[in-house]
């Protein structure tokens, strides 16, 4: 169930930027931090991973560091290694019978008294007991990867719980690998190369460049559904998107990209869904546009929310900032997709007690409109809360109380396929889009598991 419909503003409301006077021009943030880089690093357990060493490994000052860290979960990144080192505990338990020793070396405790003060106020490990009083390491194997962890949690008296949360461990993460490289395009194979096997966001961004065109947007395809070569709004957010979680919104290339943006704005200060030249081209039915598009909300608050995220300052996004303002402000209805990409403009936007203020009434109408599925298997194109919430730290994730967005979670775990990818749940109007959403999806839901801490990766 929800909890409460609309929770209540939190008590991290962000800071206000500064540099306002400085628009004009363009500037991004340090290349190489992005959140999922920041929780890679912090699960290493590396002496890079301390965050004075970290901060500096990523082009960032200490403080830029703990202001992501906490828009990003709410911790810091001192407590969220320890976070990240809690969940490790219970997911190697998962792997078979080990010894609370052993469990506790595996997850990154140096000693029993590191393990047990390490996480007051939280669950805490204390024993595993087989059922029945067996021993640990009687019977197979497959028969102990299915018995529960136990936990005790503070203040006593012990109150004991079952964990069934489900993870995805290095086995499934090696068969969604083999899945993109079968059925994925280059772009794709490249990007879960960079978030899973180290590959560099050098050759996420060198692969990208393919799509752009020399107005600086994007088309030939980026976004499976449009199929032409010209440039179009959201094929330039899905090139945007790339660069955000590759780390690599390079102050060139947002000029660029805001550049193009800024000769498409439509009167309202909004950019359109879509622009008249895809008509001539190839593209998804549903693709359709007047001969003077309006600006839309979904399109501009999806760019706008990701420039803002990668600290990107230009004249364009001023304007663009006062579109999806007044249009989030004035909303009395919206539907799934609009939803989502607002709140992506509400994650990252600088004024953040407005955008607390705008996000209490945006939850609302999600959730009185009926416009998140909050049961698993909930047929047809619906969103689920894992799409509002692909991140801890995100607003969507206030909607959802936590037993419904384990439930969630595990079913996104649960989505994996005999193939190793992930489908999804719109229409596929021409094969060669099945393959290439399959791959995309795929490399968006390890993301999110990972994210949510759901992702067991040998360490």
């Amino acid at each position: 169930m929800l909890a409460g419909g609309v929770i209540q503003p939190g008590a991290n409301p962000g800071r206000s930027w500064t540099s306002w006077s400085r628009r004009s021009r363009c500037r991004a943030a340090p290349s190489g931090l992005t959140t999922d880089r920041l929780v890679s690093r912090l699960r290493s357990r590396s002496p890079e991973a301390r965050a004075g060493r970290l901060a500096r490994s990523l082009g960032a000052s200490e403080r830029h560091l703990l202001r992501r860290c906490e828009a990003a979960a709410g911790y810091g990144p001192k407590a969220l290694a320890r976070i990240l080192r809690l969940q490790r505990f219970p997911a190697h338990a998962r792997q078979g019978w080990l010894s609370l020793a052993e469990l506790g070396a595996a997850a990154g405790y140096s000693d029993q008294p590191h393990r047990s003060p390490g996480v007051p106020g939280a669950h805490r490990v204390d024993a595993f007991d087989p059922p029945g009083g067996a021993e640990p390491g009687g019977g197979s194997r497959e028969a102990a990867s299915r018995q529960a962890v136990r936990f005790v949690q503070d203040p006593a008296p012990a109150v004991w719980q079952t964990c069934s949360m489900r993870y995805l461990s290095e086995a499934e993460l090696g068969r969604a690998e083999q899945f993109i490289w079968l059925n994925g395009r280059l772009i794709d194979r490249l990007r879960f190369a960079h978030q899973f096997r180290g590959g560099t966001a050098g050759r996420v961004a060198e692969a990208l460049g393919a799509y752009q065109n020399p107005d600086g947007g994007f088309g030939h395809g980026i976004e499976p559904d449009l199929r032409g070569t010209s440039s179009q709004p959201m094929g330039t957010h899905s090139a945007v998107s790339i660069l955000d979680e590759a780390g690599a919104l390079s102050e060139s290339r947002a000029e660029r990209i805001c550049g193009f943006l800024a000769s498409i704005t439509a009167p309202d200060g909004g950019v359109p869904f879509v622009l008249p030249s895809a008509r001539s081209e190839p593209r998804a039915p549903w693709w359709e546009t007047p001969d003077d598009p309006p600006g839309s909300l979904l399109a501009t608050a999806a760019l706008a929310g990701l420039l803002h995220r990668g600290n990107v300052h230009h004249s364009w996004l001023k304007d663009a900032t006062d579109f999806c303002w007044a249009r989030i402000e004035g909303l009395e209805e919206t539907n799934p997709y609009e939803a989502e990409f607002a709140l992506t403009f509400l994650d990252h936007v600088p004024e953040r007690e407005r955008a607390e203020t705008a996000f209490e009434r945006l939850g609302a109408l999600i959730v009185a409109g009926g416009h998140v599925a909050l049961e698993p298997g909930a047929p047809g194109e619906v969103h689920w809360p894992t799409d509002y919430a692909p991140t801890p730290g995100s607003l969507g994730r206030r909607l959802f109380d936590e037993p419904l967005m384990d439930t969630h979670l595990d079913a996104l775990a649960g989505r994996q396929q005999p193939d190793g990818g992930w489908t999804v749940n719109w229409q596929i109007w021409t094969p060669i889009t099945g393959h290439e959403w399959r791959a995309w999806a795929t490399v968006r839901a390890l993301m999110t598991l990972r994210a949510h801490g759901r992702l067991v990766l040998a360490s």
